[in-house]
């Protein structure tokens, strides 16, 4: 192989396994190094991953099919379907507001779906991660929509009707990770950015 070709393909090598890594676990990378690291592992392969991340949770990857998820979430239970609001039959006092008839449930917060194939020493992790936020606005907008008042104008009911605005921020992210040790990568919620450590090892 000529020289130019090599020092290209180190290169290369070293952009893609020093993602992630934090300053202070990150070995300084040489073209001996790289070999070391992507040579095929010796003794028995393992039987999975854990992978760990900070303040998210962990999560147990099969060798035999090494996807997962972290999930760090709180549900939200909010009504989908309604019956318009009711005036007492015969012109009798009393009105009833709108009313729900079915709910609908989602899930807030994180969660983090994870693959991860060995390459020689090094485990190759892709994940995805999905912050959902949710904003109760005003909704129910028609001609029952509203305040309901007496024939005075005073408020028998606000008949408030209020509905989830969801927001999804997807962060992606590939670590060349040793096992044992941790590396730093960036997740966002909305325009938000933390910081999180990721910790890998074969089981």
């Amino acid at each position: 192989m000529n020289t130019p070709l090599r020092a290209a393909l180190v290169c290369l090598a070293i952009i893609s396994i020093a993602v992630a890594a934090t300053p202070n676990t990150r070995t300084r990378l040489t073209a001996q190094r790289i070999a070391d690291l992507t040579a095929p592992a010796e003794g028995p392969h393992p039987k999975g991953y854990k992978i760990e991340i900070s303040g998210l949770g962990s999560s147990l990857l099969a060798a035999a099919k090494p996807e997962g998820e972290i999930l760090s979430v709180r549900e939200l239970h909010f009504p989908s379907e309604f019956k318009p609001p009711q005036a007492a039959a015969n012109g009798a006092p009393g009105i009833t507001p709108t009313t729900p008839t079915a709910f609908e449930t989602v899930n807030t917060g994180w969660s983090v779906r994870l693959t991860a194939k060995p390459h020689g020493k090094v485990i190759a992790v892709y994940g995805i991660a999905d912050y959902v936020e949710a904003e109760l606005v005003a909704g129910g907008y028609g001609v029952v929509a509203g305040p309901i008042y007496t024939e005075k104008g005073e408020v028998i009911t606000p008949n408030k009707l209020d509905q989830p605005k969801l927001q999804t921020t997807t962060t992606r992210f590939n670590i060349f990770a040793v096992a044992g040790e941790s590396y730093e990568v960036t997740l966002y919620r909305g325009a938000k950015s933390e910081k999180h450590i990721v910790t890998v090892s074969a089981e």
